[in-house]
């Protein structure tokens, strides 16, 4: 047997030794902007028979470089690693085919118009199959490419004004020939087959699992209620759909063959597995360890829109007393957090437990409530989640009298503290203390293939990038700020955090900055506990918060 793998930027072969030209760019590595953005993970795939690797090759010579130097090891020399910002260059990404021996085949496609490759794989031993976006993502294809030639076909065209959410397992070429592809309405996400939509405005389609074996498409998608989530088997001739699961939950395809289906059903009763065979099904339980908490969030659509939302009490809460409201908030494109799912809550459980009310709302511009309830936010990020936010709070505590709307306080990460200190800075009447961690706080310096697809180029949209940037809003801070960042964060740089820092400095607002040494965005949990302990001690402070238990 023959093992592929990267070293230094090379693709070799063992035994074999180096595969890949030495021309100074990366071979066999997703960008970037793959790994973080487009789902992309993979930058090589052997050919099914063993002759060959389809190889990503990646230049990122024109990008700008960004740099990392640890505060705490002055004696280090500084890390540097290119960087596609917003409105700049992206990496040149081309696809070669290499043979052991040194031919070589690239794949040709007019990659200056559509510059990311989101999937790309091999199709028997004479066809791959890769697709592409351009650089809004408003039109993806899907290409066939003769590994022989490289020549490259368009098997199909997603296009959409606003951007073409990607819809996991498609596009998806059938045993047939023909072209899976997802197809959005306003009101839901749908598949159509060759352009002719399949699915009907009661599905919200999640992920495309794969064909079944009689020709049916198993799918998980909801149907209703978007904390839901269930398993279908769709005729992908007729359109008629058959339910797999039932009952409130987040069903899901664990594994699948043969005939054989794995189902992972998890509500806020638990979780268990079911195997279903031709012979009949057996359930068993989840070994996992059990969770700490069964917490039980009070679900709820609010206002006009239906907002998704949920409010969940300290355990033993008793009615008549009235808490103080955390607002534990992502609302950010691309993530649900509302749904019948335990380990959703087991954070939010332990921060109610110490004495907070703990509100979440998924705001317009978070997915599976509607392709017109996400793009709300397209060109502008900032004004529909505080008002959103604002009025599922009011709504809530209309119907919730022992929420305490004089003292509620605003906690997330990433783009739930982007959210986080907007709050406190746009809107004090609301919020009175913000814990903000990893926030990007103007996106102009954050990455092309996210930031792009909803605001566009900063330069077409000078506008909307001003507007959602908050370092000119540091001189009107009236609330406590409490600001976390590890200062090796790769995906949101430090400098989002201390430009912020440093403009409310300047302005003579007093603030609160946790800096973390050597901690990344996704800190381990160890260091989530310590941060959790900070955000803790600073939230009780300002809002009078005690422990219920």
């Amino acid at each position: 047997s023959v093992v592929a793998y990267v070293a230094e930027g090379a693709l070799h072969l063992t035994p074999g030794g180096r595969v890949s030209p030495a021309d100074g760019a990366l071979w066999g590595v997703a960008e970037f902007a793959a790994q973080e953005e487009l789902g992309r993970l993979r930058g090589h795939w052997w050919a099914p028979d063993g002759t060959a690797l389809l190889a990503a090759r990646v230049d990122e010579s024109a990008l700008p470089l960004r740099h990392f130097a640890d505060p705490a090891h002055p004696e280090l020399a500084p890390e540097s690693f290119a960087y596609p910002q917003a409105g700049g260059p992206n990496a040149d990404v081309q696809l070669w085919v290499l043979r052991p021996g040194g031919a070589a085949t690239r794949l040709r496609w007019d990659a200056e118009e559509f510059p990311y490759v989101t999937a790309a794989g091999w199709e028997g031993g004479g066809e791959i199959l890769l697709t592409v976006a351009d650089r809004l993502q408003q039109n993806v294809l899907l290409l066939t490419a003769d590994p022989a030639t490289g020549a490259t076909r368009e098997l199909s065209r997603t296009e959409d004004e606003f951007w073409v959410d990607p819809l996991p397992g498609t596009p998806l070429r059938l045993a047939d020939g023909r072209v899976l592809t997802s197809a959005d309405t306003p009101a839901a996400r749908g598949v159509a087959l060759d352009g002719k939509i399949l699915t009907d405005e009661r599905l919200q389609v999640r992920r495309v699992v794969s064909p079944w074996q009689d020709g049916r498409l198993l799918i998980e998608a909801g149907d209703g209620d978007p904390a839901d989530q269930h398993v279908f088997l769709l005729d992908p001739d007729t359109g008629a759909l058959e339910k797999l699961t039932g009952g409130a939950g987040v069903h899901a395809v664990a594994a699948h063959g043969g005939g054989v289906l794995l189902l992972t059903s998890a509500s806020l009763d638990g979780i268990r597995r079911e195997l279903r065979t031709p012979a009949g099904s057996r359930s068993f339980p989840d070994l996992a360890a059990e969770l700490p908490y069964r917490p039980r969030p009070l679900l709820a659509r609010v206002t006009e829109l239906g907002l998704p939302t949920a409010v969940l009490y300290p355990r033993g809460h008793r009615s008549g007393r009235r808490l103080p409201v955390l607002l534990d908030v992502y609302g950010g494109p691309g993530f649900q957090v509302i749904a019948n799912e335990p380990r959703r809550w087991q954070l939010k459980q332990w921060w109610a437990d110490q004495g907070f009310a703990v509100v979440t709302v998924d705001n317009r511009g978070t997915p599976f409530v509607s392709p017109d309830f996400t793009r709300a936010i397209f060109r502008r990020f900032s004004q529909v989640a505080i008002d959103d936010q604002v009025a599922a709070l009011r709504a809530l505590g209309a119907d919730h009298p022992d929420l305490d709307l004089d003292r509620v306080g605003v906690r997330g990460w990433s783009y739930g503290g982007y959210f986080a200190a907007l709050a406190v800075l746009r809107r004090p009447d609301v919020f009175h203390a913000a814990s903000a961690g990893a926030p990007p706080t103007d996106f102009r310096r954050y990455d092309t293939a996210y930031t792009e697809r909803y605001l566009g180029l900063p330069q077409d949209n000078p506008e909307g990038y001003a507007a959602d940037c908050l370092l000119g809003d540091a001189p009107g801070l009236s609330r406590p700020l409490l600001l976390i960042h590890g200062l090796a964060d790769d995906n949101v740089h430090p400098s989002h955090t201390l430009l912020l820092s440093e403009a409310l400095t300047r302005a003579g607002r007093p603030h609160d900055l946790l800096a973390l040494p050597g901690v990344s965005h996704m800190a381990p949990d160890g260091v989530l506990e310590r941060i959790a302990v900070q955000e803790l001690a600073f939230l009780r402070r300002e809002l009078g918060a005690a422990p219920s238990l």
